[in-house]
């Protein structure tokens, strides 16, 4: 993989034109972060999707261009999976199957705009290059 000194070095966004959909979440903004670890070799490529409300429907956020946007992998669970009885068998395994899904989401988001990636190491919903 060849990146120049500027995507290693600075940060930067890319507006990712996203398929019609029928869902807000599908609509929304999706800018991909590209950020290196000083002193390593180590690159990030982290999702994020703006949010409709600012900071709401996600736990972990950023400022880009002056809006709100949150981590995609971080999404708040739905409410059908938020009423499931806590500490249940059935809850513990819908929930860990829907972060699993918000992760690849991620990586699909990621890998449309760098498909040179798609080899790379994948961790918790970010791919690392180095």
């Amino acid at each position: 993989m060849r990146l120049t000194i500027r995507k290693v070095l600075l940060r930067y966004w890319h507006n990712l034109p996203l398929p019609e959909g029928n869902t807000r979440e599908e609509t929304m903004k999706v800018h991909i972060n590209v950020s290196k670890i000083i002193g390593t070799n180590t690159v990030y490529y982290t999702a994020y999707r703006e949010c409709e409300i600012p900071y709401r429907g996600y736990s972990s956020f950023m400022k880009i261009d002056g809006k709100c946007c949150g981590r995609v992998c971080s999404a708040d669970l739905p409410a059908e999976l938020d009423k499931l009885p806590a500490r249940s068998k059935e809850r513990y395994e819908a929930v860990r199957a829907w972060h699993e899904s918000r992760k690849e989401e991620s990586y699909r988001l990621i890998l449309a705009e760098y498909p040179e990636l798609a080899s790379a190491e994948r961790f918790d919903g970010e791919i690392v290059v180095g």
